[in-house]
Order: C-alpha cells, then sequence, then structure tokens
C-alpha cells in the first residue's frame, strides 16, 4: 500500500474572504451570456439558442428561461442549422462605457428568415 502525504489547504485570510464578495457582489452580468439570455427570457422560451459553446452555467441559465441548447461554430453554422425564430449568442467587443479596459460582452441575435435580427434592436445584422 502506498501513503500520500497531503498537504494542510491554505488559510485564507478576511482580505481574501473581501475580495471575493467585492467581486461577486458588483458583478455586472448585463452583457454576459447570463445576462442576455434572462433579458430576453420570454423570447428565448421553447426556441434553441445556438453558441460556439456551452458552460455548466451558461446552459443552467438556458435551461431555467425555457431555451434549448445548439452548439454551432459560426454563424453560417446558426444559418444552415437554425430555424427561424431561433437564436445565436455571440461575443460583442465592443467597450462598454464603464469598464477601463475593452471587455468580451455578448449579444443575441435572433434568426428572421433570412435576416438575423439583434433581439434588443430592430435592425438587421446581417441579411443574405
Amino acid at each position: 500500500m502506498m501513503r500520500v502525504a497531503l498537504s494542510q489547504p491554505k488559510q485564507s485570510g478576511p482580505h481574501d474572504v473581501g475580495l471575493i464578495w467585492q467581486s461577486y457582489v458588483h458583478r455586472d452580468i448585463a452583457h454576459s451570456k447570463q445576462g442576455e439570455m434572462l433579458a430576453h427570457a420570454d423570447d428565448i422560451r421553447g426556441h434553441t439558442v445556438y453558441a460556439a459553446s456551452w458552460d455548466l452555467a451558461d446552459a443552467f441559465v438556458l435551461l431555467a428561461v425555457g431555451g434549448r441548447e445548439g452548439t454551432v461554430p459560426d454563424v453560417d453554422g446558426f444559418l444552415s442549422t437554425s430555424d427561424d425564430g431561433d437564436f445565436w449568442l455571440t461575443e460583442s467587443f465592443q467597450r462598454r462605457a464603464n469598464a477601463r479596459a475593452s471587455r468580451t460582452s455578448y449579444v443575441l441575435l435572433k434568426r428572421n428568415r433570412t435576416d438575423i435580427v439583434c433581439a434588443a434592436c430592430a435592425s438587421p445584422a446581417r441579411s443574405d
């Protein structure tokens, strides 16, 4: 029998806990994957939302709002796979006004026949 010595976990001090609490409490999810799905929950219900990949937390929120999970690598995959009314959740590289640096945010796009329309606006994002 082999014995393995386990090291004791490092104790976190009050400063570490404060940093964790600070980032959790002040986390802005408005333009995150989860924020986009929560903002458009009524539209998503009953439809498939496609993305390049899904982590467990994002998939949980999608299922909670009544959507179905789909995976496609890009816009061409979305157009060839999706049905009218389905969504594509993709990165939007826009600088947020309150960010110190450019951060990745996400946008939810809806397929309407041949157009892809921004879920938060009425103008087409791309037309074929």
